[in-house]
């Protein structure tokens, strides 16, 4: 713990993560922990990797240590970054897609018309860190814009805002069968987990409910399609999430 996240090199390495929230690896509780939270982590979108890049840092971290203490060659925490990025990318590059699933089509707004018996689903989640719940939202309507329903409730022991989103779309999924809904564009303001969804690339702590979304879907639907949005355009679910989660905060529950 103390050569890979607490002393002074290790910390100061960590800092320049390419990732969209920083990582204080002072307080990290544990390896296992910190393996495990590193699968929802969202590298930024210069860097040009999706997969996770948690191990090829801690990697090169060992490397640089080694390095330094056998054959004296000092290295930066920016160099060792820079190593651990380019690590990652030629693993990438030389991934076999042969085994990949077949992709859903990604769809950005504005999208095509929808066909005239499906539904437009619009989803969301607000999250409360210090409480670990979530606030689900979805709302339905039909292909002209018109609405006919929509639904929240609360969710505890939610460990993420990523994972609070993935809920939201389950919820919803699952009221959209209940009211025989076959046919569904599914929209949410959740870039990475649209994106997980269509490319099939599940991060660890989201296998379980993305695995429940493939079989809802393949059970209850002969036609979904999942679509990110702009969050401009995903402001009524996104106020009933709120409203959700602020209503059961001032009860108590």
């Amino acid at each position: 713990m103390h050569l890979l996240f607490q002393c002074q090199f290790a910390a100061e390495t960590w800092t320049f993560a390419p990732w969209t929230a920083s990582f204080d690896s002072s307080t990290s509780p544990s390896f296992k922990e910190n393996l495990s939270t590193s699968a929802l982590r969202v590298n930024l979108p210069p860097v040009g990797i999706t997969t996770n890049l948690f191990p090829w840092i801690v990697w090169c971290l060992w490397i640089s240590r080694n390095q330094l203490f056998f054959e004296q060659k000092p290295s930066s925490p920016q160099e060792v970054m820079i190593k651990a990025i380019k690590a990652c990318k030629e693993w990438e590059c030389v991934q076999p897609s042969l085994h990949k699933a077949p992709q859903l089509k990604l769809i950005h707004p504005p999208p095509p018309r929808a066909p005239a018996n499906s539904i437009v689903c619009y989803t969301d989640a607000a999250w409360k860190s210090n409480r670990q719940t979530a606030g689900l939202a979805w709302i339905f309507t039909d292909h002209n814009g018109t609405e006919l329903s929509r639904g929240s409730c609360l969710c505890e022991y939610v460990a993420s805002p990523l994972l609070a989103e993935a809920l939201a779309i389950r919820c919803a999924l699952l009221q959209a069968s209940h009211h025989q809904h076959n046919q569904i564009w599914l929209r949410s303001d959740s870039q990475g987990l649209v994106t997980a969804i269509n490319s099939n690339r599940r991060p660890m702590e989201l296998f379980g409910i993305l695995a429940d979304v493939d079989s809802i879907v393949a059970s209850s639907f002969s036609f979904v399609s999942f679509t990110f949005i702009s969050r401009r355009f995903n402001g009524p679910a996104d106020c009933l999430a709120k409203a959700c989660l602020s209503v059961n905060s001032i009860m108590g529950h």
